[in-house]
């Protein structure tokens, strides 16, 4: 029994468990959270992949199954964050329309009947 293997593999296993549990809650900041924690924890089993035995293989394949929730999730948030920004350019440009500059020396003259 490899520990390394075996003690990533049950944090890997918590934090995708906790994360599904809240999925429809869950922010932005603690996707991106996640995301870290879960590349740590997949590199510490890379590091010792010749250790790996199918059992292991196993816990993978169940937790690779969510995969396609935390992106679908994932996806939400940058369509979501790509819509803002749209609306902000489309704010930008009636900025530059309306606040057109105007020659100073000029003026105005309103003649009332």
């Amino acid at each position: 029994m490899n520990t390394v293997i075996d003690t990533s593999l049950k944090q890997l296993e918590d934090i995708t468990a906790i994360l599904l549990q809240r999925i429809d809650l869950v922010s932005y900041e603690e996707l991106s959270t996640f995301a870290d924690e879960r590349e740590l924890l997949v590199q510490h089993i890379t590091d010792s992949q010749e250790s790996i035995s199918s059992g292991h293989v196993t816990r993978l394949k169940e937790l690779q199954k969510y995969d396609q929730v935390i992106l679908s999730k994932m996806e939400e948030y940058k369509n979501e964050a790509s819509k803002w920004l749209s609306r902000q350019g489309a704010i930008r440009e009636q900025k530059n329309a309306y606040g057109a500059s105007y020659n100073v020396d000029s003026f105005f003259v309103d003649h009332k009947k």
